[in-house]
């Protein structure tokens, strides 16, 4: 019978085997991830037991980890990965500045702003369309953004509320409405106030005796629908809204048949003048549609009413035929004109001869009462 002492002896003899048989396959492991253990993790930093540290075959850098990781090789020298972002972040034109709140990203400095951002570090070296991804600033776009709504009388307010993407959200300084918008169509100009055009057909519709409804059923890009003075309800053009060329289809009643008045306005502005010749059932109202500058003045020349709308329309014509070579560039006359009445204009220098002709129609009118 061996006595304890020797029991003793062997299971630590069998205990140091085992150990440098584990040591063995822990190197083999090692060797095989391209790496050389060198030591114990170090304690200061609370690295737990099954960690060793290691040192990479190809850089010499070394760095602790968890054996198990070693044995599946999904380890990564992270001195040489950071270097790596460091060079692809240089050739896009970043300066590297550390690590972020995600290893996913990293925080660098766009060399042609100034800007740290926080960039995917995925993206920093791919090109597409031989354009760097993740080139743009986005410090540089909202700064941008803000200049693109100022040029175009806006206020720049942020992030979209109701709406992503491409959209941003802006006030609109003339009317102090507020809307989402693609931030494109605000550089290119291509953006109305949705509020104030609603509050435009109403008017447009007002002027000619017509109630705005909304929505229409068909040809929604061109038409509106309205409640006509007899109490029916149509479907129109905008156009022909704006020229009141509308006519019931249920009692056939219409504009034509209804009161009017010639008029012409003298219209001024701090740059420009013009006379505006038309027809209108409410005059004053009238002016208002036109969409003119804030600083325009207008004032009305001449007015007559006549029993009709037909009436009025034709001895509109008569007046225009006459002058028809003195008519200001409609074009032109957009500029001032936002809205419409911007095709029967006349240059101011023709103010007498159109209160001459207009005086005769008056004249004639009075002697046909």
């Amino acid at each position: 019978m061996r006595s304890s002492t020797t029991t003793g002896g062997l299971f630590t003899d069998l205990i140091k085997y085992a150990f440098r048989l584990e040591n063995q396959k822990h190197i083999a492991e090692a060797t095989a991830a391209g790496l050389t253990i060198i030591g114990l993790p170090d304690k200061s930093v609370g690295q737990p037991q099954n960690y060793l540290k290691y040192q990479f075959t190809d850089c010499g850098h070394s760095s602790d980890f968890q054996i198990t990781h070693v044995r599946r090789k999904t380890i990564k020298c992270k001195i040489c990965l950071e270097n790596k972002y460091k060079t692809l972040g240089q050739s896009a034109g970043f300066t590297y500045v550390s690590i972020s709140d995600s290893p996913e990203f990293r925080m660098y400095r766009r060399e042609a702003c100034g800007h740290v951002l926080r960039v995917r570090v995925q993206s920093i070296g791919k090109r597409t369309d031989n354009e760097i991804i993740g080139h743009s600033c986005s410090e540089c776009y909202e700064i941008k953004l803000k200049e693109d709504a100022e040029k175009k009388q806006m206020t720049y307010l942020g992030k979209a509320l109701e709406k992503s993407g491409v959209f941003r959200r802006y006030k609109f300084n003339s009317c102090g409405h507020i809307r989402d918008i693609n931030a494109a169509c605000i550089a290119r100009g291509n953006f109305e106030c949705s509020e104030c055009i609603i509050e435009r057909f109403k008017e447009e519709a007002k002027s000619v005796g017509l109630i705005y409804n909304g929505a229409a059923q068909s040809d929604k890009g061109i038409k509106r629908n309205y409640i006509l003075a007899c109490g029916h309800t149509k479907d129109i053009r905008l156009d022909h809204v704006r020229n009141g060329s509308w006519s019931c289809d249920v009692c056939g009643n219409t504009h034509y048949t209804k009161p009017s008045n010639i008029y012409l306005f003298k219209i001024k502005t701090k740059d420009f003048q013009w006379l505006k010749l038309g027809y209108s059932k409410d005059v004053e109202l009238r002016s208002v549609n036109y969409g003119l500058p804030k600083d325009a003045v207008v004032e009305n020349l001449f007015e007559i009413k006549l029993p009709t709308g037909l009436e009025a329309l034709h001895i509109e014509k008569s007046i225009h035929r006459i002058f028809n070579k003195q008519r200001l560039c409609s074009k032109f006359m957009r500029q001032y004109h936002k809205y419409n009445g911007f095709s029967e204009c006349y240059s101011i220098c023709t103010e007498k001869d159109l209160l001459n002709e207009l005086s005769k129609v008056a004249i004639s009118l009075e002697g046909e009462k």
